[in-house]
C-alpha cells in the first residue's frame, strides 16, 4: 500500500511529516488532508481581530506533491 506524507504550515508553527501514512489511493490521500484541515485550523484559533491561515500538502513517497490545501479563519469583534 502506498505511503503519504502530510505536511502543514500556518502562521504560527510548520510541520512535516517524516512517518506517513498508508492509504490505497492518492485521491483517499487527498480527501483525508481535506478532513483533517479543520483541525489543524482550530488548534490554532486567532483572537478576535486576527486572521490564521494554513497551507497543507500531501507528498507520495517519491516526494511528489500530489495535493494540496488551504484554509482561513478571520475573527471580527462587534461592539
Amino acid at each position: 500500500m502506498p505511503r503519504f506524507f502530510f505536511d502543514m504550515r500556518s502562521d504560527l508553527a510548520s510541520f512535516r511529516d517524516v512517518e506517513g501514512t498508508e492509504l490505497a489511493s492518492s485521491e483517499m490521500a487527498g480527501e483525508e488532508l481535506i478532513r483533517a484541515l479543520p483541525g489543524m485550523l482550530r488548534d490554532e484559533l486567532p483572537t478576535v481581530g486576527e486572521r490564521c491561515s494554513i497551507k497543507a500538502s500531501v507528498r507520495d513517497d517519491a516526494g511528489q506533491i500530489i495535493f494540496t490545501a488551504q484554509l482561513s479563519l478571520t475573527t471580527k469583534g462587534h461592539e
